[in-house]
């Protein structure tokens, strides 16, 4: 029975993960500088499709494992669970829901004020930095809060408590707070240091200031949302990212822009 309603969110997760990498690969292009009159190493279709299933690929592993994982120290996705295992409606509490929507909100102008007032003033590369187009900043929603919260919340996040309850002998029901904490804390970091690379691609070098802004920029999120998924499922860690997407691609670059 948990096998198939697994497998029915693994695959779930894996065909919006593919969906959501066609959707972001406009963003990341013009993110890299490859919209803009460079060639692509490979031609276009077998790049898009190339990233596509590779995302699909890592979205399977990371889920499948993830949920195995999750059963075993009290997270999971109990609106996914319910809707397609039991075939009850999604019924999401309108407080959390709210909660999740106007903190991934609050928390992208947040990011966009820091950037704005310590980052800018420091990083010479930034103030050259012209918005992506909001359509296209538009399409990382889904990728955000699909792929990123599957890879970083249910499998990292899941891996770190697990492992801290397998080497202290904790059971389901008896994991200490603070091994959330430390799961919530080492995701964040570890996945704003896989953004990095992009950094560098993007500024031609990474020095100590742009490493902490990509940390931090990636990273201070993604407590919030670790937060989220620890306490009501990873629906509503889902919501709040896709929230700060929006407004941190597609709306507060272009507002304060103007």
């Amino acid at each position: 029975m948990n096998k198939q309603k697994n497998l029915r969110i693994v695959f779930f997760f894996t065909g919006l993960g593919i969906i959501a990498a066609f959707a972001v690969i406009p963003y990341q292009l013009n993110l890299v500088g490859m919209d803009s009159g460079k060639n692509p190493p490979l031609p276009l279709p077998l790049l898009y499709w190339m990233l596509a299933l590779q995302t699909g690929a890592m979205v399977f592993v990371g889920s499948f494992i993830g949920l195995k994982m999750a059963a075993r120290v009290g997270l999971s996705t109990p609106i996914l669970s319910k809707w397609l295992y039991q075939r009850h409606k999604p019924s999401f509490s309108t407080s959390w829901l709210c909660f999740s929507f106007l903190g991934g909100a609050l928390g992208a102008l947040l990011i966009v004020l820091i950037d704005k007032f310590i980052f800018v003033p420091h990083i010479s590369q930034l103030a050259k930095v012209e918005p992506s187009p909001w359509w296209s900043g538009l399409l990382t929603m889904l990728y955000g809060g699909i792929v990123e919260e599957v890879l970083a919340r249910l499998f990292v996040m899941t891996l770190f408590v697990w492992l801290l309850a397998q080497i202290t002998g904790k059971e389901r029901g008896n994991i200490p707070a603070g091994f959330f904490w430390l799961g919530i804390f080492a995701a964040a970091l570890l996945f704003g240091s896989l953004h990095l690379p992009t950094t560098e691609q993007a500024f031609g070098e990474l020095t100590p200031l742009i490493v902490t802004r990509g940390l931090l920029m990636n990273g201070l999120l993604g407590i919030y949302f670790g937060y989220l998924y620890w306490k009501k499922g990873l629906e509503y860690a889902i919501i709040a990212h896709i929230s700060a997407d929006l407004f941190l691609h597609a709306v507060f670059p272009n507002v304060f822009s103007s």
